[in-house]
């Protein structure tokens, strides 16, 4: 599993990149109770709620990664 910060700077998500990288799960839309960044998952017991979304991700949870900003793995550290 691959996780990274995307989206706008200062508003950077949660995602995990999927399909060679072509495409990112938004973790926090597939399953609320997955934190909406990488530093309050890393902070938490996440892993195995993550790896089950990934395992059957909802289509609302897929963004194409195509335009899509990448922030440092861990915003504000």
């Amino acid at each position: 599993m691959r996780l990274v910060s995307f989206g706008p700077l200062g508003r950077e998500r949660l995602g995990a990149l999927t399909n060679g990288g072509r495409q990112i799960v938004d973790l926090n839309k597939a399953d609320k109770k997955i934190p909406a960044t990488l530093l309050e998952f890393l902070q938490g017991d996440f892993g195995g709620k993550a790896r089950k979304v990934l395992a059957d991700t909802p289509q609302k949870a897929i963004v194409s990664a195509t335009g899509v900003r990448l922030g440092a793995p861990v915003p504000r550290p």
